[in-house]
């Protein structure tokens, strides 16, 4: 196994406590994320959501409202193969210019090096999808 790790920064054009809100909250994530996420659900610390591929369950790890970071780890995923101890984590940042930053990144232990390419180039694609399904949701919201 090859501990790998992927991350994506981006800065987007709405509140910290806009994004925070609907990151802090742990549902609603095909509402911002529906390229993907086609349903989910939160129940306790558990959070299941259905995709095209089948359900994703995670297990919500932390809920940190004072440093706006949510962190999660999969129990179930079929959307990425090969990959084991997946963890992510949401961080709602700012800049120099005060603007709003998200941080999302993955840690996973992958079968291979070609695994692991093939794991960041999916979450790469993923994470910038989602981080800007997010800003375009939180707009929405009018927050």
């Amino acid at each position: 196994m090859i501990k790998t790790e992927q991350q994506v920064t981006m800065t987007i054009d709405v509140s910290q406590e806009g994004a925070w809100s609907v990151i802090g909250s742990g549902k609603d994530v095909h509402k911002w994320f529906p390229e993907m996420i086609r349903t989910c659900e939160l129940k306790g610390n558990t959070r299941v959501c259905g995709t095209d591929h089948g359900d994703i369950i995670e297990e919500v790890l932390k809920i940190d409202n004072e440093n706006k970071e949510f962190k999660y780890a999969f129990i179930e995923q079929n959307m990425v193969p090969d990959i084991h101890n997946l963890v992510g984590t949401m961080k709602v940042l700012s800049n120099e210019e005060e603007q709003t930053m998200i941080n999302w990144k993955w840690t996973f232990d992958a079968k291979d090096a070609d695994v692991a390419s093939q794991a960041k180039e999916a979450f790469k694609g993923a994470g910038t999808m989602g981080i800007k399904g997010l800003e375009a949701y939180v707009k929405t919201l009018g927050k």
